[in-house]
């Protein structure tokens, strides 16, 4: 008898989670870094306050990130003319590497999975993935 839904979704997301620490570990990010270089566009820069919204996390915590993600050569932090307290980010190009590098692990795990399934089942499985997202909203 198959598992419970919630019990294969905590199951998918233990093996996903193995996969994004693998990346995170790569590349010596936690998790909060590891999400805060994936917020970010190429060519964009964003406030502080942006920043951590995007992140669902407080302006402290966020500024706590931020600091690391710099310290580590990942993120430019620019004065915006105007206002001295204010900072625009963006990622350097050692920030924009390694996302493209994420990028590709991601990639290729997708590949993995997508690569065992026919184009209707790929496709099932993205709107019932949508479906319980919206549902779980």
């Amino acid at each position: 008898m198959p598992g419970r839904i919630i019990d294969l979704i905590i199951e998918l997301k233990g093996k996903c989670s193995l996969k994004e620490e693998q990346i995170r570990n790569e590349f010596h990010l936690s998790q909060a870094e590891y999400r805060g270089i994936l917020s970010l566009n190429r060519g964009e820069r964003v406030t502080c306050s942006d920043f951590a919204q995007r992140m669902d996390l407080s302006p402290s915590r966020g500024s706590r990130v931020i600091e690391r993600l710099i310290s580590k050569g990942f993120l430019l932090s620019e004065p915006v003319s105007g206002d001295r307290r204010a900072l625009l980010l963006s990622l350097t190009r050692k920030g924009l590497h390694v996302q493209a590098r994420i990028d590709e692990r991601k990639n290729g795990c997708e590949h993995t999975m997508l690569s065992k399934c026919s184009i209707p089942e790929v496709n099932a499985l993205k709107n019932n993935l949508e479906l319980l997202i919206a549902i779980l909203e």
